[in-house]
């Protein structure tokens, strides 16, 4: 079997530091995930509260 050669460390690492830049700050993005979130769950809810009511 042959040896296949695979990138290094330091390219992934290089690749993050230059992605890290363009990233959207926590205090950003956690409340749009989370109001993501409540919107993908809503219609569930209020099939459930229908359901149960």
């Amino acid at each position: 079997m042959t040896y296949l050669q695979t990138d290094t460390i330091h390219s992934a690492d290089q690749l993050d530091t230059e992605q890290s830049g363009t990233r959207l700050p926590y205090y950003l993005a956690v409340p749009i995930w989370v109001g993501l979130a409540v919107v993908a769950w809503a219609p569930l809810i209020v099939l459930f509260r229908a359901v149960v009511s």
